[in-house]
């Protein structure tokens, strides 16, 4: 037996954090997220930052879903170090219940304003892809990560 995408909600009432989340994740899906931008050092395409909120935050926010984000720096490195840790949350916050899902990222980043811009960038990106379950590059099967390993 399959379950329809409308038959979700008849399992849990309407008024449901976990309902609205899974309504939310099947429109986002059904509406399709292009791989608009093209890395233009390795050549790979890729959804934009500005795909993904353009596409989801509307249908979030439809399904009485609010997006937040917040980052932090590690007092360590800030003081006497040119790089920075920065900590990135995502929390998408069911307005009429307050629950809310969340998930985190740690980066690295030069303290100028360039650099902290495209980390800011990349995590959103990265955290949008992952709590949302979107596919939003295309999979290379880590060679480009195995590549910069063997170089060391």
């Amino acid at each position: 037996m399959s379950i329809e995408k409308n038959e979700v909600a008849k399992f849990v009432p309407p008024h449901d954090h976990l309902t609205a989340f899974a309504n939310a994740r099947i429109e986002i899906q059904e509406a399709g997220l292009s791989k608009d931008g093209k890395n233009p050092h390795f050549g790979n395409t890729y959804t934009t930052l500005n795909k993904i909120i353009t596409v989801c935050e509307p249908i979030l926010l439809k399904h009485g879903l609010v997006t937040t984000f917040t980052q932090t720096y590690d007092k360590e490195t800030i003081h006497g170090s040119k790089e920075s840790t920065v900590f990135f949350r995502m929390r998408i916050t069911h307005v009429e219940t307050r629950e809310y899902f969340e998930t985190f990222v740690t980066m690295f980043s030069e303290r100028k304003p360039q650099p902290i811009g495209s980390v800011m960038t990349y995590a959103k990106r990265f955290l949008y892809q992952n709590l949302l379950m979107i596919v939003g590059d295309d999979d290379d099967d880590a060679n480009v990560a195995q590549q910069s390993v063997n170089r060391l």
